[in-house]
């Protein structure tokens, strides 16, 4: 509403201008109305990169916490693939409790724990492959996202800039 009638006392004063010091008072008017008009435009700008700006920080430092997360599970896989490998099968898992001879099936129950060793190890690299990929990816994200960052900050100064000189030929008049 205020906005209308600013439009609307505008248009009178650039449709119907007086003669003489309203002339002038008019010309002045109309000068620094259409730098303030020019202003708050250029702000409302420079507002909305800067919030592009700020989104594209904490994007940065949400994908900063989702590496290190990455990062962290990784290592842990390797030291579970280090504590996995260097098990063995235990002397008594093939040798009887009450008589103390090995077991018939000995062999066998060395062949399936090897077996069943052996998955949980695919297993520990699939996850760490997993995990490397993606912090392979969080990389790649994070360095478009500083990209993008330092990109959105050079916008910023640049309407900053703007704003100020508006502001400033505002304040000269």
């Amino acid at each position: 509403l205020f906005g209308n009638m600013i439009i609307i006392l505008l248009k009178s004063i650039i449709c119907f201008p007086s003669k003489g010091a309203n002339s002038d008072f008019a010309t002045s008017f109309k000068n620094v109305f259409i730098f303030y008009c020019l202003s708050f435009d250029v702000n409302k700008e420079l507002i909305a990169q800067k919030n592009i700006q700020n989104d594209l920080l904490r994007k940065k430092d949400s994908l900063e916490s989702e590496f290190k997360r990455h990062v962290a599970l990784r290592e842990q896989y390797a030291e579970d693939w280090k504590r996995t490998n260097a098990e063995t099968i235990g002397e008594n898992d093939t040798i009887c409790p009450t008589c103390h001879r090995e077991l018939e099936n000995a062999d066998e129950i060395r062949e399936r724990y090897e077996e069943t060793k052996k998955q949980r190890l695919d297993n520990i690299i699939a996850s760490g492959n997993f995990e490397k990929s993606e912090i392979d990816r969080c990389k790649a994200e994070i360095e478009q996202t500083e990209k993008k960052i330092q990109e959105q900050g050079k916008k910023v100064s640049e309407l900053q800039i703007e704003y100020d000189s508006l502001n400033n030929r505002i304040d000269g008049m």
